[in-house]
């Protein structure tokens, strides 16, 4: 393989992951300003809501009041933000990276399948919240948006080296974010992690 396709292999992979990263990163805002709308401001979340963004070179962009957003304007919003990425290594080895952008939307679009049974998980750990469905519906969101990572990481693994044989857990997954939600989420819907 000619040292270019090489090198634009690896830029292909490095740019669909900065981009995943940025848009998995408004993602977890906009649910732990789900979480925030639910239970009220803590400051725990302050950390998952810093304005500066992630990736550093990237920006804050989001709607007004996004807990407030329905989710099929979430769809229209993330569609927008995830046709940004496009494939161009030659091989085509990048171009899971636009389903897995695409998967994001639909996370972020749809009810969770298995809502109902989280629900009931969040009002055994908060008895006096009255917004469980909510709570359940961020916390199922974020653990759908974590296995997802697992996969962008991988797809990225094996476009840098050409497989990926690593295991891709949770400390990994997490040890590439700033800050991970994880145990904000785990402390309503522990079942989920």
């Amino acid at each position: 393989v000619p040292v270019r396709d090489e090198l634009v292999r690896f830029a292909a992979h490095y740019v669909a992951f900065k981009q995943w990263i940025w848009l998995y990163w408004l993602a977890r805002r906009m649910l732990v300003q789900d979480l925030a709308a639910a239970v009220g401001p803590h400051e725990d979340h302050a950390e998952h809501l810093e304005p500066e963004a992630e990736p550093p070179d990237f920006f804050l962009i989001q709607p007004e009041r996004p807990a407030e957003l329905p989710l099929d304007h979430r769809r229209l919003w993330f569609g927008a933000l995830a046709a940004l990425v496009e494939p161009f290594c030659p091989d085509g080895s990048d171009a899971p990276h636009r389903e897995h952008a695409a998967q994001l939307v639909r996370i972020m679009s749809e009810e969770p399948p298995d809502l109902d049974r989280i629900a009931l998980d969040v009002q055994q750990e908060i008895p006096a919240c009255n917004a469980a469905l909510r709570v359940a519906r961020a916390a199922c969101m974020f653990a759908r948006l974590d296995a997802l990572h697992g996969e962008v990481i991988a797809t990225t693994e094996a476009g840098f080296a050409g497989s990926c044989t690593a295991m891709i857990d949770a400390r990994v997954r997490d040890a590439v974010l700033r800050a991970s939600p994880r145990a904000l989420f785990a402390r309503y819907a522990p079942s989920l992690f």
